[in-house]
């Protein structure tokens, strides 16, 4: 063992990071865990992500959340990550995680809210197309009518990713079908073949064609029973509106126990987040933050747990028990060795490489000097600066004279807020293995993106959330009055009749208040930003090439739908021929509001406002913001229109990308190079 250390030791000092290592641990532990000698293992080198600290000048900077006396602890050696990683992939494919929300009788007779006059014989098709739910590359069977779930192996359909068939005590499945989180992180683009098994249907990737508020409805029009909630599920097929899901949920719940309770309390009143676009998982490991905001440390397990608060159950909770119950707070704090399997195969994942072409001619090739000036440009051209047409050359050191610049970060390039990608450029590092890691918060009125999201989650609300048993903290009462009382304790009351202290791995602004100013977005890893579109945190641009081009962004559009599809049903096309190979996104089309075709992307008829104000209560508080619901096929149709001027979903921001800052070949060059990511 102490030989294969040494090799791997020399390999790094011999071979540094480059952009090709995109996922934590991988490449060090491979070669490990393919030994089948058990003897042969090695300690996990330090996480890159653990540079990025305050001190360093990191505004996403990274947080120990595990502690030594923690029951549950992350993996020190390879195998021991190998062993969680395969864990972690076996219970997302096979795990119900929240119980069973509808039986599979609901489930096949959904084309009763279809409208059609019997069970189509492609049911499992208009599940894909109705909805956007993908196509599940593993094993994920549902009994047909008629069949029994138990002696059939679980039965002869198959679910797509994000549904599951639940098992019961004796581990046979029973007909129940839960959700998984794969609803929104398992998406899918173009196709798999033997040459490229890395495309089509995979986690990694969000799923940015689900409609969920469809999918609600019509379960209720089927015979289940629709969540309902004060606040739509979304506005639009592809985006989510989960901050206000886990904070619905959490309202129901006791904040320290997390049993469900009567006392319904609520964070104080503030502007609904609107809808975001699902973050690649494949970029997780790259970050030292997650969520949109950067808010939490991406070492924090728990706050992946969030997801179990919307398990139910009838139980009081209250009984030796309560472990084995799904839904009562004891079961979900149960999970969170499952969940730190889950995560470390998250940050494991790798991203699809670009579907490259040798053929010059063909859309797909990549110019090699082009990708080579790119990532000059993007690793060095000041985007800020008082001369934007300045050679870029001669930029791997940060000099004085770039740092006076008035540059928001760095040398105000590209890679400023996305990070450093190429050896190069690892100068600039405080450790050359942070190679690939971004680690920048941009303030919200410098990024000028859609304020709902980053607005919505108000200091006072930052702070409870850091009270509570997901920010590794534990303000649990003696007894079952006060503990319902203190969860309504606040930053201005707190210490008066209960207090309410912060846990170790809280959320963002929190604890260095000289951070308020960097309450905004966290600028993305770029790992396999082809796969990701569309682009900024609400999916509001269709290409990166619009995000370069920031004035010429469409105002209503709408992604190719599947021709012929499954009538009346068309949903998004995700194969690679609905793919804009140039500009490095989806094809769209030119709308109306109303669905009708237009000329041209851009506002007619008149000045259309974006909804860029602030997201303070008022019209658009939490319980007012409202949408319609998709009670018609018309209603589904329009919803897959990307309007941005509804709230939240404007397409404004990342200003500083456009005709002023970048000329076309200089776009055109960023765009090979970030192709190669």
């Amino acid at each position: 063992m102490r030989r294969l250390r040494m090799l791997f030791v020399v390999a790094v000092a011999l071979f540094p990071a480059t952009s090709s290592a995109k996922s934590i641990h991988t490449a060090e532990c491979e070669a490990v865990c393919a030994n089948p000698d058990p003897s042969v293992d090695q300690n996990l080198s330090p996480d890159p992500r653990s540079f990025a600290t305050i001190a360093n000048g990191y505004t996403s900077y990274w947080q120990e959340c595990h502690a030594e006396t923690d029951e549950v602890q992350k993996p020190k050696t390879c195998r021991d990550w190998c062993a969680s990683r395969e864990r972690g992939k076996t219970i997302l494919e096979t795990s119900g995680l929240i119980g069973s929300f509808l039986d599979a009788d609901t489930y096949n007779n959904l084309w009763r809210a279809w409208g059609a006059l019997e069970r189509p014989p492609d049911f499992d098709q208009h599940i894909v197309e109705r909805y956007g739910l993908q196509p599940a590359p593993f094993p994920n069977p549902y009994p047909l009518p008629g069949e029994d779930p138990a002696t059939g192996n679980g039965g002869s359909g198959q679910l797509p990713m994000g549904l599951i068939q639940t098992r019961n005590a004796s581990g046979q499945y029973d007909g129940g079908i839960g959700f998984t989180c794969l609803l929104c992180h398992a998406g899918r683009i173009g196709d798999a073949t033997p040459e490229r098994p890395d495309l089509g249907s995979r986690m990694g990737i969000g799923n940015t064609a689900f409609d969920i508020d469809v999918f609600s409805y019509d379960l209720g029009k089927a015979g289940g029973v629709p969540i309902p909630l004060p606040y739509p599920h979304n506005q639009g097929r592809g985006t989510i509106n989960a901050v206000s899901d886990f904070e619905f949920l959490m309202a129901v719940r006791d904040f320290d126990t997390l049993d469900s309770t009567p006392f319904v309390k609520a964070f104080p009143a503030h502007a609904s987040p609107g809808d975001q676009d699902p973050p690649a998982w494949h970029n997780t490991g790259s970050r030292p933050r997650v969520y949109m905001d950067g808010g939490v440390s991406a070492d924090n397990t728990r706050a992946l747990m969030q997801f179990l608060t919307a398990s139910i159950t009838t139980s009081t909770c209250t009984d030796a028990n309560a472990e084995n119950v799904p839904g009562c707070g004891a079961w979900i704090k149960q999970q969170e060795r499952d969940f730190e399997d889950i995560r470390t195969f998250i940050e494991s994942i790798e991203p699809p490489a670009f579907p490259r072409s040798s053929d010059p001619a063909s859309p797909q090739y990549v110019d090699d000097a082009e990708a080579a000036r790119g990532e000059q440009l993007f690793h060095c051209k000041n985007l800020f600066g008082p001369d934007l047409s300045a050679d870029a050359a001669s930029c791997a050191q940060e000099t004085p004279e770039q740092k006076a610049s008035g540059a928001l970060f760095g040398n105000g390039s590209c890679s400023s807020c996305h990070g450093v990608y190429g050896p190069t450029y690892a100068g600039r590092l405080p450790d050359p293995r942070m190679v690939g890691v971004a680690g920048r918060i941009v303030p919200r009125d410098f990024v000028r993106t859609d304020p709902g999201r980053v607005d919505a989650l108000a200091r006072e609300l930052r702070w409870g959330w850091g009270t509570l048993w997901f920010a590794y903290a534990d303000n649990s009462a003696s007894n079952p009055s006060d503990e319902a009382l203190n969860d309504y304790v606040t930053e201005d009351t707190n210490g008066l009749l209960y207090t309410r202290a912060q846990g170790r791995c809280g959320w963002v602004g929190v604890y260095e208040q000289s951070l308020g100013q960097f309450i905004g977005y966290a600028a993305p890893a770029l790992h396999g930003l082809w796969s990701t579109a569309p682009y900024l945190h609400n999916g509001s641009v269709p290409t990166v090439y619009h995000v370069l081009r920031y004035g010429e962004r469409p105002t209503f559009w709408r992604r190719p739908l599947n021709t012929p599809g499954t009538p009346p049903d068309r949903g998004f096309d995700v194969s690679l021929t609905a793919y804009d190979f140039a500009k490095v996104g989806w094809t769209f089309d030119c709308l109306l509001a109303d669905g009708t075709p237009a000329d041209t992307c851009l506002p007619q008829l008149g000045t259309v406002a974006a909804a860029t104000g602030p997201a303070v209560p008022g019209s658009e508080v939490w319980l007012a913001n409202q949408s319609p619901r998709p009670l018609t096929q018309a209603d589904i149709e329009l919803r897959k229109i990307y309007d941005t001027t509804a709230y939240g979903r404007s397409n404004e921001g990342h200003w500083w990308t456009s005709r002023d800052t970048l000329s076309e070949s200089e776009v055109e060059d960023l765009l090979a190079y970030l192709k190669t990511l």
